[in-house]
């Protein structure tokens, strides 16, 4: 089963644009935040389909605090047993990898990862998870 989100981009920083936020950069180019999903246009308009996404064991929850601005926490579980290989990736708003924060195993459960952003900009980040095929992204800001 697909579902499809279509919505254009309207201008400023930081609109809010049916049900999700939708971050210009200019006339033409944006990020758009539904839900646990990015979205990324340099035509002024998306058209995106993507699966429904099936339930996983996988949680990345939201940093705190957040905004922040030299340090923060992020929070993820993973459920069933075992190890698993995750990485945790930093995007900035450009959709550039900032940082790879973590690449190795986990075991599951809940688990913590401290952040310094002491050596980024300030400006809106995305951090995303993926492991065993799956992912999960939430954004955070740091400022100063």
């Amino acid at each position: 089963m697909t579902s499809t989100t279509e919505f254009a981009i309207s201008r400023g920083i930081g609109s809010y644009n049916q049900g999700g936020t939708t971050f210009s950069l200019d006339r033409n180019t944006a990020w758009a935040w539904f839900g646990d999903r990015i979205y990324h246009t340099s035509t002024g308009g998306i058209d995106a389909t993507e699966a429904i996404p099936e339930p996983t064991s996988l949680t990345l929850s939201q940093n705190y605090p957040n905004p922040f601005t030299t340090h923060t926490t992020i929070p993820y579980s993973i459920a069933g047993s075992g190890e698993q290989q995750l990485r945790i990736e930093l995007y900035d708003a450009m959709g550039r990898r900032v940082a790879t924060l973590y690449d190795g195993t986990a075991s599951a459960g809940e688990h913590v990862l401290p952040f310094d952003a002491s050596g980024l900009v300030p400006g809106m980040y995305f951090v995303r998870l993926v492991t065993g095929g799956k992912m999960e992204v939430r954004k955070m800001v740091v400022v100063r």
